[in-house]
């Protein structure tokens, strides 16, 4: 199954955690809603990714953290 997401700027706790709202859909077309805790992006693009979302959605009360990892791609 694909999955496309789309960030939203509502934000929530589930099960304690802050986690981001994103929209979904299924390549069948099935929407569904994304609760999103941490992304995880290569080290070189961590900044990009943050700056990004931070653009795109403006959220005042928690800030994304990209976490960048150690895997190369």
């Amino acid at each position: 199954m694909k999955l496309t997401i789309e960030s939203t700027d509502i934000l929530s706790l589930l099960n304690g955690c802050p986690v981001r709202i994103w929209n979904g859909r299924t390549d069948s077309g099935v929407g569904c809603i994304v609760y999103v805790a941490m992304i995880q992006v290569p080290s070189r693009d961590s900044k990009e990714f943050e700056q990004s979302l931070l653009k795109e959605k403006s959220v005042d009360c928690i800030y994304p953290t990209a976490i960048p990892t150690r895997m190369n791609y």
